[in-house]
């Protein structure tokens, strides 16, 4: 849960020191100062220093601020006006468009074609490769980009990052009534939005750093709960906040209600589809009552949906969670606790809630309410299959306990003997170093060699783009001793890339060029 702890930098506006309101335009300011910025550029207006000396004081302790010297000043901390929100320049929000809010068209993509689910009286034969296959595809893979490019003078939070990468998943519009539901078609469904939850995840940089084994694993006991998380978002998205209207979104665009939900298959005797339904209607329930209602008495936030979605994936206990590596359990520990911060900054400065402990409350008891029906889930394909109901190896790959991972590690390292002059050299060094081998710029584990010393994939990249950009970083502090561990959190980018330097990374110049 958040840690509630701000600096008091984040406590006044950037510009003239005032109460912000959020982030506009790329930077943490008050209304005023993002209105002032909008319309000196939407109307290209020009300003003249009143003492010629461009170096006026713009706090608001002055009454009249020079307006020369406050437009330069946003432009110094890095305001900048895309074209989209110029174009919209003259609609009736009062707040600045964002790259972070909701788009009304989401491109999400889907798996490939896999092959259609075969019944027979009491199994679902359905081959389950192929499906892995797209998934380990995916996270073997690099990065996936975000649908809004972001800007690179801009550092975003996590928690804005996560927003954009929310954008996978699909947003339920003119969804139907529907009363019966095919069982293959429900199966499907859930594989699709599992599908999009690997594209969420791996969309984020800290989780696509992570060891290939370590993805499945998360990917795998977190993926239900988030289609969970998901319904919920597009039953509030289609029938707003009503607690009592017990609509619920089954498949993606369809609706029920939990009394009136049943399962057609037609294999089946009518004994065993009875059974089926009467075991799988109270998880319906306990998803309206436990999920769909108390996020609707509370109007969760979108920011609130896409926390609890990070909470199921980087919630790693240290001592019941033995497949993890450590340098996992450190990075979630550290992602989680910037998500805190961010969550923190959210209630503070844009909802403006003094006291925001209730809210939390709730998340936390949605969260256990998740854990509870993963449960009974769980119990419900033993059951199934127990009583000879219905079995299908699709389900028992993502609801059993198996902690084995069934996707080989196909990554090739990208960093590896980048350095073309050592190359010789890291390839006799590269033998040597092993999964455990630590970073010797952040302490981060696994390590490999890149650019001629042994570092994370995180510590490579940061390297090689600094390079590349030739962009030039400020010490935080100005002592430019930063603790650069991954214990420190935020790296000071200064402190970084000197320690880079001492410990002999080199880009040549054919990687250069």
């Amino acid at each position: 849960m958040p840690s509630g702890r701000a600096s008091t930098s984040d406590d006044e506006c950037r510009i003239c020191g005032s109460v912000p309101h959020g982030i506009h335009f790329g930077v943490y300011s008050c209304r005023a100062c993002a209105a002032f910025f909008r319309r000196t550029v939407v109307n290209e207006k020009t300003y003249t220093c009143r003492r010629t000396t461009m170096d006026c004081n713009v706090k608001n302790t002055k009454r009249y601020p020079c307006r020369a010297c406050r437009f330069e000043k946003c432009k110094q901390l890095g305001m900048k006006l895309s074209n989209e929100e110029n174009n919209c320049s003259n609609s009736d929000s009062n707040d600045p468009a964002s790259p972070l809010q909701p788009t009304n068209s989401v491109n999400v993509a889907e798996p490939l074609d896999f092959p259609k689910i075969k019944e027979n009286s009491s199994e679902l034969a359905y081959d389950v490769e192929p499906f892995l296959r797209s998934i380990g595809e995916l996270i073997n893979g690099a990065q996936l980009p975000l649908d809004t490019p972001l800007n690179p003078q801009i550092r975003y939070t996590a928690l804005q990052r996560l927003l954009l990468a929310f954008n996978h998943f699909h947003v339920a519009r003119n969804v139907k009534p529907r009363k019966v539901f095919e069982l293959p078609d429900f199966i499907k469904d859930m594989e699709s939005v599992i599908f999009q939850s690997c594209r969420f995840m791996m969309s984020c940089e800290e989780f696509a750093q992570l060891p290939v084994s370590d993805k499945w694993h998360l990917l795998r006991r977190s993926s239900l709960n988030i289609l969970k998380l998901i319904r919920m978002h597009q039953a509030i998205e289609a029938f707003g906040f009503d607690a009592n209207d017990d609509r619920l979104i089954c498949c993606s665009d369809f609706y029920c209600t939990a009394d009136k939900f049943t399962f057609n298959t037609a294999k089946m005797s009518d004994s065993a589809k009875e059974n089926l339904n009467r075991l799988f209607r109270p998880i319906l329930e306990k998803s309206l009552n436990l999920v769909l209602r108390p996020a609707r008495k509370i109007r969760i936030t979108r920011e609130e949906i896409v926390y609890m979605c990070a909470s199921c994936v980087w919630k790693i206990d240290y001592d019941d969670a033995p497949e993890f590596s450590n340098g996992t359990k450190k990075v979630a520990a550290r992602f989680m606790e910037e998500l805190g911060d961010d969550l923190h900054n959210h209630y503070k400065y844009v909802m403006r809630l003094d006291n925001y402990v209730n809210r939390l409350m709730s998340m936390a008891k949605l969260l256990e309410s998740l854990e509870k029906m993963t449960f009974m889930r769980k119990e419900f394909m033993v059951l199934t299959k127990i009583f000879d109901i219905f079995s299908c190896s699709y389900l028992t790959v993502w609801c059993s306990c198996d902690s084995i991972c069934p996707i080989p590690n196909t990554t090739e390292v990208t960093y590896k003997c980048r350095n073309l002059e050592m190359s010789d050299q890291n390839s006799s060094q590269a033998s040597e170093v092993t999964e455990s081998a630590a970073c010797v710029v952040c302490e981060n584990v696994p390590a490999e060699l890149h650019f001629g010393a042994n570092t994370c994939r995180a510590c490579a990249a940061f390297f090689e783009r600094s390079m590349t950009s030739e962009e030039d970083y400020i010490c935080r502090k100005r002592t430019k001793d930063c603790d650069v561990s991954i214990d420190s959190g935020l790296y000071c980018r200064f402190c970084r890339l000197q320690k880079c330097y001492d410990v002999g990374m080199a880009l040549t110049e054919e990687m250069e060029e």
